[in-house]
């Protein structure tokens, strides 16, 4: 998506087969004020219950950006048909802080192979997100501060992805 206007901008790349990962990139064409990604992370497509999507947003930082581009990418995998395969989505959501900090724990035994981030801005504040990792073989980690030492503050919500995968016989 190309954004010729101030703002904030939200995209989306889809896939036919099992998400299991996706990314976000913002970049300026030309212009000097930039556009910071506060959103990156698998969202269920309209209509369906299972993961196909995954969203990217981004948000003007102090001036307002044109000319700039906002790019989402969604991994995905397309089986075949002897190989059965599931991925699971954990989602976290920790309430409004300045310097907030969220953990997607994995079920039980199972590996973490990405994950996302989400900031919900309260009173139409910034929050930069700083940190979003595999915090454990087990769990993702994200965490946000405030901008410009507004006092802002920002629901952080961590999103830990596992993959399960069986032969079929």
């Amino acid at each position: 998506m190309q954004s010729s206007t101030s703002g904030g901008d939200e995209v989306w790349a889809t896939v036919q087969g099992l998400l299991v990962g996706g990314g976000t990139k913002s970049t300026t064409n030309g212009s000097s004020s930039v556009k910071f990604v506060y959103a990156s992370y698998p969202s269920p497509a309209p209509g369906n219950s299972y993961y196909t999507e995954w969203i990217s947003r981004s948000y003007d930082y102090i001036n307002k950006a044109s000319s700039t581009s906002l790019t989402s990418y969604a991994i995905g995998l397309i089986l075949p048909s002897d190989l059965s395969a599931r991925s699971v989505f954990t989602v976290n959501q920790t309430d409004a802080a300045e310097f907030g900090e969220s953990i997607a724990d994995a079920p039980a035994s199972q590996f973490v192979c990405g994950g996302g981030l989400c900031l919900t801005f309260v009173d139409n504040a910034q929050n930069f997100p700083t940190a979003s990792y595999p915090d454990s073989l087990y769990s993702w980690r994200v965490t946000n501060v405030d901008a410009n030492g507004r006092h802002a503050k920002a629901l952080t919500t961590a999103y830990a992805i596992t993959l399960n995968a069986e032969a079929i016989v």
